[in-house]
């Protein structure tokens, strides 16, 4: 299965410290260099050491030679993402930013947001409740899109 993640589903991960679960769901996830930059630039020390500790065996990154032109504006790790997601003919793009999410739908892409990777883990039963991580998420001030 191929999987491409934006910044803040895996910062969000991070904050409670449970980016382990993505690898359960998805055993292997793509970054662009640029997602991988972003991360480092907005995350707190501990949530850097839970990635360096828990990220090293399944998260892949990727540098983007090309760029392609969308219809929105978007920033520089959404268009990576959205590149990638295209050239690697991904399964699944975890995105919670509204105008990337809707870009990537029109591309007919998978796109999938926080929220629905936490359903996904609760229909096989790696968590008993995602309105529990939800609220976690919450607690650490990550707020999940409602879609």
């Amino acid at each position: 299965m191929k999987v491409v993640s934006n910044t803040s589903p895996l910062i969000g991960f991070a904050k409670i410290g449970r980016l382990g679960l993505l690898e359960q769901l998805f055993q292997r996830i793509m970054i662009p260099c640029m997602v991988y930059e972003e991360f480092f630039q907005a995350c707190t020390p501990m949530e850097e050491q839970h990635f360096k500790k828990v990220a090293t065996g399944f998260i892949q990154i990727v540098k983007v030679e090309r760029l392609r032109p969308f219809s929105r504006r978007l920033d520089r790790g959404e268009s990576e993402v959205l590149t990638l997601a295209l050239q690697e003919q991904a399964d699944f793009v975890i995105l919670d930013d509204r105008k990337a999410f809707n870009e990537a739908r029109e591309l007919q892409l998978t796109a999938v947001s926080t929220r629905t990777v936490l359903t996904f883990a609760e229909e096989r039963c790696l968590i008993s409740s995602y309105r529990e991580i939800e609220d976690e998420l919450r607690e650490n001030q990550f707020y999940p899109p409602n879609y």
